[in-house]
């Protein structure tokens, strides 16, 4: 996206995200079961969004928070301790914005999972401060990462304290 105030970059990012991937609930399919013809039953098809996992709409709510209430704005690298389907759908939506995204994952992460957020656009970094996997991103280390803004998006004064706020 280009540079241009920050509440018309925050507009067409909200409408980006809004507008990735299926506009509709998650697609039912019908799960034949011969042996028992009096039943029906139906299985949530995950794998219709674009990251091909249900963290997709979570992850995209938390962008469209995030960016709403400041949090995210252009040119804000983005940050999150996860691993799988939310550092992938992550990737997903900062590169649908063109920012950078790092997941800070742990050491062990399955080279699967390495990859889908590399497709995605992101980038790993193990916890320890080594890069994850192959080709993720060179040595820097959660130390780096840390001083780099962390977007709260659900984070309300009062919270975890029983108060709302």
């Amino acid at each position: 996206m280009t540079q241009e105030h920050p509440h018309v970059w925050a507009a067409e990012a909200i409408r980006r995200v809004g507008a990735s991937g299926p506009q509709t609930p998650t697609p039912l399919r019908r799960l034949p079961l011969p042996a028992l013809a009096d039943i029906e039953v139906y299985l949530k098809d995950e794998s219709a969004h674009p990251t091909g996992s249900m963290k997709y709409r979570l992850v995209r709510a938390m962008f469209r928070e995030a960016i709403a209430g400041g949090a995210i704005g252009p040119g804000t690298p983005v940050i999150a301790a996860t691993s799988g389907a939310v550092a992938t759908a992550g990737a997903h939506f900062a590169s649908l914005l063109g920012l950078d995204f790092t997941a800070v994952v742990p050491a062990r992460t399955p080279g699967e999972a390495l990859a889908g957020i590399e497709r995605a656009g992101g980038r790993a970094v193990a916890g320890g401060g080594a890069a994850a996997g192959r080709g993720a991103g060179g040595g820097e280390g959660v130390g780096r990462a840390a001083r780099w803004p962390l977007p709260r998006p659900f984070h309300r004064r009062g919270a975890g304290d029983g108060r709302v706020g």
